[in-house]
This record gives structure tokens, C-alpha cells and sequence, in this order.
């Protein structure tokens, strides 16, 4: 309940308010990057871990 009367006003407060706008979209699009590299940095560390278990799995097969 308290949320639903919070939030109305927290909109009406963005809306008005250029520099919390601001702040808001600094925010989210600092949180989508650090996503962004974070998901890379785990594809590329995972892409680096099979290649070195193949490595291994062929190594040891031969």
C-alpha cells in the first residue's frame, strides 16, 4: 500500500524534476555497460575454458 502511494508521487517528481531525469538515465545506462561487460567478460573466460579442456581432452586422448 505504501508503495502504490509512493509511487505516483515519485513519477510526478521525474516528470517535473530535469536533473533527477538525468540522474535516472545516467544510472540505467551505467547498470546496462557494466551488464554488458560483464556478459562479455563471461563469454570470453568461458570461451577460454573449453578451449583449454579440449585442449586437455585431446592431449589426453593422444
Amino acid at each position: 500500500m505504501f508503495v502504490s502511494r509512493l509511487f505516483p508521487k515519485y513519477l510526478e517528481f521525474r516528470e517535473t524534476n530535469i536533473v533527477n531525469l538525468l540522474g535516472v538515465d545516467w544510472v540505467g545506462s551505467t547498470a546496462a555497460l557494466v551488464l554488458l561487460a560483464v556478459m562479455v567478460l563471461g563469454i570470453i573466460v568461458l570461451a577460454i575454458a573449453m578451449k583449454s579442456f579440449y585442449g586437455y581432452f585431446t592431449t589426453k586422448g593422444d
